[in-house]
C-alpha cells in the first residue's frame, strides 16, 4: 500500500469520548483509527481496492498494540469486479447512473 498523506489527527473534547482519531490516504484508498482511552477501545479500519494479506494486517496490530482481542473483524472484496480497462469501467457506471 502506497502512502499519500501524512497523519490527520483530531482529538474530541468529551470526557467519556475522549481519545484520537486519525486517517491517512493511501494510493489504494485509507485506513483510519478511533481511538477511546476511557473505554480502552479502538477501531481500526484499513480500506483498499487491491487485495493485500490480512493477517499481515491483524499481525502488525498486535505487534503495535499489544495482544488486543479483536472483538469484530469484517473482510470485504473491494475492486475486484473492475476490469483493467478504466474507460470500460466508467462508461458501465456512467450507463448505470
Amino acid at each position: 500500500m502506497v502512502q499519500l498523506s501524512d497523519v490527520e489527527d483530531v482529538s474530541a473534547l468529551d470526557d467519556a469520548r475522549y481519545g484520537h482519531s486519525g486517517v491517512v490516504l493511501l494510493h489504494e484508498s485509507h485506513a483510519a483509527i478511533y481511538t477511546y482511552a476511557a473505554r480502552r477501545s479502538l477501531f481500526f479500519d484499513v480500506c483498499s481496492c487491491k487485495l493485500f494479506d490480512v493477517r499481515s494486517v491483524v499481525q502488525i496490530s498486535h505487534e503495535t498494540f499489544g495482544n488486543v482481542n479483536i472483538a469484530e473483524s469484517t473482510v470485504l472484496d473491494r475492486g475486484h469486479h473492475w476490469d483493467a480497462d478504466v474507460e470500460i469501467e466508467l462508461g458501465w457506471w456512467l450507463e448505470s447512473q
